[in-house]
């Protein structure tokens, strides 16, 4: 019976029924690629997306699936949140085409990193975030106008300190003034 289905017409009969299947199957995944099309989209969101109208048929479907879930978001946002919304969005275009490049990259690297890493990571920002401008301000200065030997030991001194000791190390950062940023 084995003998039979190897025979050259049953090999050829399953070639043919590969080829069929994968016709088949071929236009169900490719399906997914088409994205949404503008009048799939809730008239709410094509209100809001108006700007998009006559180019939303070149957008690659990814995005448009990540256009139009942001734009159901929005449509929930309290007017404070839109308002902080949109803000950020303005800040986002107001940055030169290569730094918000760069800016992307780092966060693709960023989302590569362990979890763990991530959520240290995500604290210090927190910390970072709670401070009075004056101080984030100082410590961007202090910061760079470091050399990357200083900033590698900084790094190292903050890795391997218990946490008491780290809050002694951001507390002295604090207080004492950043040295005058060197010429480029």
């Amino acid at each position: 019976m084995a003998a039979n289905l190897l025979s050259p017409r049953n090999k050829s009969h399953f070639h043919v029924t590969g080829v069929l299947l994968l016709c088949l199957l071929l236009p169900a995944p490719l399906s997914w690629a088409t994205g949404i099309t503008w009048e799939k989209l809730p008239a709410d969101s094509q209100k809001l997306l108006d700007n998009l109208k006559k180019t939303w048929p070149a957008i690659p479907p990814a995005k448009q699936e990540a256009i139009a879930k942001r734009a159901a978001i929005w449509k929930q946002l309290s007017p404070k949140e839109r308002a902080e919304e949109k803000n950020r969005l303005e800040h986002w275009q107001s940055i030169p085409p290569e730094k918000r490049k760069q800016l992307l990259a780092r966060y693709e690297h960023f989302k590569k990193l362990p979890l763990g890493e991530q959520e240290a990571l995500n604290r210090k920002w927190q910390w970072f975030k709670s401070l009075p401008p004056e101080q984030r301000e100082a410590l961007r200065k202090h910061w760079q106008s470091m050399t990357p030997v200083e900033k590698e030991q900084t790094k190292k001194k903050f890795e391997t300190a218990p946490p008491e000791e780290r809050k002694q190390l951001r507390q002295e950062l604090l207080k004492s003034p950043p040295p005058p940023v060197k010429p480029k």
